[in-house]
């Protein structure tokens, strides 16, 4: 059994002589005895993920055919939520961008690569996804739909409730593209809105790190309930100044009428 210490890390890379560089890398880390798998294509790491769980994966940028960023956003579709790493071959903000984009946890430039790197990344991946997984589960129990959103206004992170009210702008709730429309949507219309038959009120919050927080509450039912009881008053009211059998003004009406009159 591996201890609380040691990980499994799969590791996806199509250059022989950088996998043994990062296997070396990770063998040296201290105090440690990793597991590490490696694979050369985008295959076998898709079979390795189905036969096989991991704590954490290492994947190059460039896999030949296709990039690493297109293998991560696939598995994340797919639900994976291991913390994945990516290897660029530069420091490249464009490509950590589209790493971001595609779902990656955090990113090391091969120049870069070291034991200490690697040991560091590791670890503040692994927390950090530990922490998602926290607050998903907290998002999840909760009855409003919640959406954070990251610095640059794009969500990261959403509860099934806020997934589902995504339906109605894609036929997939998990879609990013839907969940962004959604977000749009709440974002610029009034504070109480109408979407997908339920009578939703937002709240958008900021946090200190500035990312911010939309939350929206299913008032259907209360809204529903006010205006039967508005409704009923006014029913009642009627019912005060009129006969119920003709419906004419009774005497209370027509006592109202003539100390109006008298003013």
């Amino acid at each position: 059994m591996l201890s609380s210490s040691n990980k499994r890390i799969l590791v996806l890379d199509d250059d022989p002589d950088d996998t043994l560089l990062i296997a070396d890398a990770i063998e040296d880390i201290g105090e440690t005895s990793h597991v590490v798998t490696v694979t050369h294509t985008p295959d076998a790491a898709r079979e390795q993920l189905l036969r096989n769980s991991f704590d954490i994966i290492l994947c190059d940028y460039r896999l030949g055919a296709i990039e690493g960023t297109e293998f991560i956003a696939e598995i994340r579709k797919n639900g994976t939520d291991v913390p994945i790493i990516l290897l660029t071959g530069r420091s490249d903000k464009a490509a950590e961008q589209a790493g971001v984009d595609a779902g990656a946890s955090d990113f090391i430039c091969k120049s870069d690569l070291s034991p200490e790197v690697l040991d560091r990344t590791i670890r503040y991946s692994i927390a950090n996804a530990e922490r998602q997984r926290l607050m998903h589960a907290v998002l999840s129990s909760l009855n409003a739909a919640v959406c954070v959103l990251d610095t640059a206004r794009r969500p990261v992170l959403w509860n099934p409730a806020f997934a589902s009210l995504a339906e109605t702008f894609a036929t997939d709730p998990g879609n990013l593209d839907a969940i962004a429309r959604l977000c749009e949507e709440v974002k610029n219309g009034e504070n109480v809105q109408t979407i997908a038959d339920q009578i939703l009120d937002k709240t958008i919050s900021g946090l200190e790190d500035g990312r911010s927080v939309i939350a929206l509450h299913d008032v259907t039912e209360h809204l529903q309930a006010i205006q039967e009881r508005q409704r009923a008053e006014s029913k009642a009211a009627h019912l005060a100044r009129h006969c119920s059998l003709t419906g004419l003004p009774n005497r209370n009406a027509f006592a109202e009428r003539i100390s109006e009159c008298i003013k």
